[in-house]
């Protein structure tokens, strides 16, 4: 059978292809932790992964995956002002946004005369017209630039194109280099000073928002602003937002943070197949879902008897919480101590007791 001859002209020139978006969980798809209220300080995540809130004094928020969103998505991340400031101060602000990892920014060349741009994109809408600042902020050289844009009480797609910073490398690890984020309210600390036009420059608190945003939103009481689709690719071309299956985006989000075991889920899920170290100490190694970014710190609920060990029905060892040692990337060990008639080296099943118990492990940046 003969072979058809490729057109070169279905491949334009301009075209990017292959992976395009850095944002993980773009699409508001993943949401671990679940929906999350009463939120009134800094680095809260809460509904969708991956995203998170900053801020100061600006009264309280609930942050929740939701089912409303534009055409071709499922879900978007809503942001509510559940409580309004109780004082008012020029540092007060709020801000969500996302994280990202040294080694994954170095395609844009930044700090050398070839720096690529940066195309942000994303969905959004809001209870009432409002005015945000989008912002990308370069943690490595302390440099930031921002875009104003006006938001609607309907879904819209909005884009703009940051020019390449010749200006400071991203570092080439695993740790924090660079934040996405959107203001959504802020006072005269952040306001007073020439607005800012998209253009890269060294950190200047009083230029990273425009002054039209300033704090009406945040003091409003149940403002909402709703944000999905949101996507960052090199060059100045706005391509379509570039779907990827859950199970791809859970995984991303896994390198993250990561659910061991959740009572809710199954008020008896199991941890792991453990052992009692000496007669007041039982042991359980788990291997993490997946490598992390970096060694996690363990996140449990506490609670009477949360925990249990069962090596017969008549050698139950109860807990109201787990001890860490050796955490590393991949692997850790959970124990307790100060328990009675533990046999030593016996088997046991580790499992959480009660539907409010949860193992977490967190690695974000």
């Amino acid at each position: 059978m003969a072979l058809s001859k490729l057109n070169n002209d279905s491949f334009a020139d301009t075209a990017v292809h292959g992976r395009r978006n850095l944002v993980v969980n773009g699409a508001m798809q993943v949401a671990q932790r679940g929906d999350v209220t009463g939120i009134t300080g800094a680095n809260v995540y809460g509904g969708a992964d991956r995203f998170v809130t900053n801020g100061t004094a600006y009264g309280t928020v609930s942050l929740v995956q939701e089912a409303d969103a534009p055409e071709g998505f499922a879900e978007s991340q809503r942001v509510k002002f559940t409580t309004a400031r109780s004082t008012t101060g020029a540092g007060d602000h709020f801000v969500i946004g996302t994280r990202f990892e040294g080694q994954d920014l170095q395609r844009f060349k930044k700090g050398t005369s070839n720096a690529e741009s940066m195309t942000v994109s994303f969905y959004a809408k809001a209870s009432q017209a409002t005015s945000i600042t989008v912002e990308l902020f370069d943690a490595d050289n302390n440099r930031h630039a921002g875009k104003e844009f006006a938001i609607t009480t309907s879904w819209a797609r909005y884009s703009y194109t940051f020019a390449g910073d010749t200006t400071g490398a991203f570092t080439n690890d695993n740790s924090l280099s660079m934040y996405l984020f959107f203001w959504l309210g802020a006072g005269t600390t952040f306001t007073s000073g020439t607005n800012p036009d998209g253009s890269w420059l060294s950190s200047e608190n009083a230029r990273r928002v425009h002054s039209d945003v300033g704090t009406t939103f945040m003091d409003t009481l149940n403002a909402e602003f709703n944000l999905t689709g949101v996507q960052l690719e090199m060059g100045d071309k706005l391509t379509p937002f570039e779907h990827r299956s859950f199970n791809e985006e859970f995984h991303l989000c896994q390198r993250y943070y990561a659910v061991l075991a959740s009572g809710s889920d199954n008020s008896v899920e199991h941890i792991g197949n453990g052992y009692g170290w000496s007669a007041s100490q039982v042991e359980v190694v788990v291997n993490w879902p997946r490598e992390m970014r970096a060694t996690p710190a363990l996140k449990q609920s506490t609670g009477s008897n949360y925990y249990q060990w069962q090596k017969d029905g008549s050698n139950i060892q109860n807990m109201n919480s787990l001890l860490t040692y050796q955490f590393s990337k991949r692997t850790g060990l959970l124990y307790q101590v100060a328990l009675s008639s533990v046999t030593a080296m016996g088997a046991y099943r580790a499992h959480v007791n009660n539907a409010s118990a949860y193992l977490h492990l967190d690695a974000e940046l």
